[in-house]
């Protein structure tokens, strides 16, 4: 069954922005313990990862942060995946895209 927004939008379509203001971080610098990109990339949901690889770049909406947050808890705003929380959301750092960009070609991804 595939997954669909509160408005019944189809989930790969019409995400809506996250705003700054909502996401769910820990300060910075804290030691968290925290999944990072590597880890946590395998354990969310494939449409998750099907949309960071086709918006690869773009701020992630917050169905994808959520599903983020699910299963690696809040997002250390320290995490070298974590780029800003820019009024479109929770962007990631240009690492982090080349990353998604390897793995999304079926190539190792370099150490972060």
């Amino acid at each position: 069954m595939s997954r669909v927004l509160r408005d019944g939008t189809p989930y790969s379509h019409g995400f809506r922005r996250l705003r700054a203001e909502s996401l769910d971080v820990r300060p910075r610098g804290c030691d968290s313990g925290l999944m990072s990109l590597e880890t946590w990339w395998s354990a969310v949901q494939p449409d998750t990862r099907d949309w960071i690889v086709a918006h690869n770049g773009e701020p992630l909406p917050l169905e994808v942060v959520e599903d983020i947050t699910r299963v690696s808890g809040p997002v250390d705003p320290g995490a070298w995946w974590v780029a800003d929380r820019g009024p479109d959301g929770l962007e990631l750092t240009d690492a982090a895209v080349d990353w998604v960009e390897t793995v999304a070609n079926g190539e190792a991804p370099p150490e972060p």
